[in-house]
Parts: structure tokens; C-alpha cells; sequence
């Protein structure tokens, strides 16, 4: 079985005037949120084998947070630059492509491209993935090679608002 881990950067801060959007960061409930969402997924034992994050900021920025929280070196983080505002198409071509030796990959990436890289694997409509939302996706295969459209199946949708509402 392979499990992709998609999530959409935590809440990042407006485009300040003479910052690139690549160069935005976290604002402090971006980070609050990634803290939280990294302590479900260490207390829920998942842990990925891969870390992937777009190349901006604020995605890099939750990537290390949640990193830390589950005990993943951080210098095994890899930027991709796939993952800034790129399709779908282009995004599962490239999880093809991923090496067979990892069961659970986690994707830190931007909306709308998470959000419909999980409709077209899981192949349910998806209304939204908030900031710093996480979902899993598992596909009964044995090779990265065979993921494709339709062949995902939702584990679980967390947010940082679903986390608060259990307190």
C-alpha cells in the first residue's frame, strides 16, 4: 500500500508591500495550526517515509513545523518546485516517479493544487481544503507507478478548526 499526505500550508501573512509571494511567511495562527496538526499526526502515528513542500515560504515554514512535531530530520525536507502553483496532471506524473522504498509520502503544497490533486485521486468532490488542512490518501497498490485517478481512498481529513472542536 502507498499513502500520499497532502497538505495545504498553514495561514500565511498578506502580501505585504516589496514581498514576493514566494517570500510570504506564517502569521501566528499559521503557526499555532502547523504545532497542532503536527502533534495529531505524531500522536496518530503517522509518520511519512518522504517530505516534499513547494519552494515558498510559508509552505516550507509549515513543512518544518509539522517535520519537528512527528520527528523527521529536517534536513531530509525536499523542496520542489513542481509543487508551487503547478497541475495536477504534472504533480501525479511526478508521484509516479516516486522511489518504491517509501510507503507514506507527505505533499506540503498550495491550494488549489491540493485540493484538486485529492478530488482527482480520490475521485470525491472535495469542497475545500483549509490552511494548514491535512488529508490521507491511501491506494491498495504496491507501486507508486500504479496511482492514478479514482484509485485513492480518503483515511482522514483533518483541519485545524476540526482539532479545536474536539477540545
Amino acid at each position: 500500500m502507498k499513502s500520499l499526505l497532502i497538505i495545504r500550508h498553514a495561514k500565511s501573512s498578506r502580501d505585504p508591500s516589496g514581498i514576493g509571494d514566494r517570500e510570504r511567511t506564517l502569521e501566528e495562527r499559521g503557526i499555532r495550526d502547523a504545532h497542532a496538526i503536527g502533534k495529531y499526526l505524531r500522536e496518530s502515528s503517522i509518520r511519512p517515509d518522504y517530505l516534499l513542500s513547494s519552494p515558498a515560504v510559508r509552505a516550507k515554514m509549515t513543512a518544518a513545523i509539522i517535520a519537528e512535531e512527528i520527528g523527521y530530520s529536517l534536513d531530509k525536507i525536499q523542496a520542489e518546485e513542481l509543487l508551487y502553483e503547478q497541475s495536477t496532471s504534472k504533480i501525479i506524473a511526478y508521484s509516479r516517479n516516486l522511489q518504491n522504498c517509501y510507503s507514506m509520502v507527505m505533499i506540503v503544497g498550495h491550494n488549489p493544487s491540493a485540493l484538486e490533486l485529492v478530488s482527482a485521486l480520490s475521485n470525491q468532490p472535495f469542497g475545500q481544503i483549509p490552511s494548514c488542512g491535512a488529508v490521507c490518501l491511501d491506494f491498495q497498490v504496491e507501486n507508486w507507478t500504479e496511482i492514478d485517478h479514482g484509485k485513492g481512498q480518503v483515511r482522514f481529513f483533518i483541519s485545524p478548526e476540526m482539532l479545536q472542536e474536539k477540545r
